[in-house]
């Protein structure tokens, strides 16, 4: 991308599009975890033609606030990419480093929120690449993904495209993830009966990256496989919430 290119979340939906495209691929199902899943339900929103069947790991819909946009909230913007013009990706001494780097990250999500070595090893593996000298290793991510957002979408336009997706749905959360604790808030039973009978509410053990850790993946993708498959159905381990 261009110096001056950004990354605003309404335009990563054409991006999932042109991929597919490219691929030659008329329909296909979308497996997406936190922002992934985010991107994955604009996709199925507004291209419901293209898309089969979706799975969004410990994550219903993208982030909203109140007002959408705000001029504190444009500033903050600004001064976050001023902040990351011509700024490199920091260069770690050893691959452990960077690691224990992505394991301190995780609890920045909240608390109770984990992961574990072996999950964040194969994060860091595939996003470094070896730097100058020695065991140097440094992450590929492009910095500008850390800039902030000047607007965001509101909760009525975020109901707006999860009632427009026409796929099924299968949402899977862990027991001790972002969502453990959302039964009770009301923009997120709102967000479930905008999907409607659609969206089939899995709950499984682990936390935010429950799809990572050796403990909890294979269930993870037990299931996915199942739903992706039209296989879905009881499987020992899980907690299934009642459809909307």
């Amino acid at each position: 991308m261009s110096k001056d290119a950004w990354y605003p979340v309404l335009d990563y939906p054409e991006y999932v599009i042109e991929a597919a495209r490219s691929l030659g691929w008329e329909k296909f199902s979308m497996v997406g975890h936190s922002m992934g899943g985010a991107v994955a339900s604009l996709v199925a929103a507004s291209f419901p033609e293209m898309v089969e069947r979706c799975v969004f790991l410990d994550i219903l819909g993208p982030f909203a606030s109140r007002t959408g946009t705000s001029p504190k909230l444009l500033r903050a913007s600004v001064a976050s990419r001023r902040a990351l013009v011509d700024k490199e990706p920091k260069v770690y001494k050893s691959f452990d480093e960077a690691v224990r780097t992505r394991l301190k990250a995780v609890t920045m999500w909240g608390e109770g929120q984990t992961m574990s070595w072996n999950g964040a090893v194969r994060l860091v593996a595939g996003a470094t690449k070896p730097g100058e000298g020695g065991d140097q290793v440094q992450f590929t991510n492009d910095v500008r993904l850390r800039s902030s957002s000047p607007s965001h979408l509101t909760e009525e336009s975020v109901l707006m495209y999860l009632k427009a997706i026409e796929s099924e749905c299968l949402m899977i959360r862990g027991e001790t993830g972002m969502l453990a604790n959302a039964d009770g808030v009301a923009e997120f039973v709102a967000r479930k009966e905008a999907c409607g009978e659609r969206l089939r509410d899995l709950v499984l053990p682990g936390s935010h990256h429950l799809h990572l850790d050796d403990e909890t993946a294979p269930l993870v993708a037990s299931h996915t496989a199942a739903f992706l498959h039209g296989r879905e159905g009881s499987q020992e381990g899980s907690r299934t919430h009642p459809r909307l």
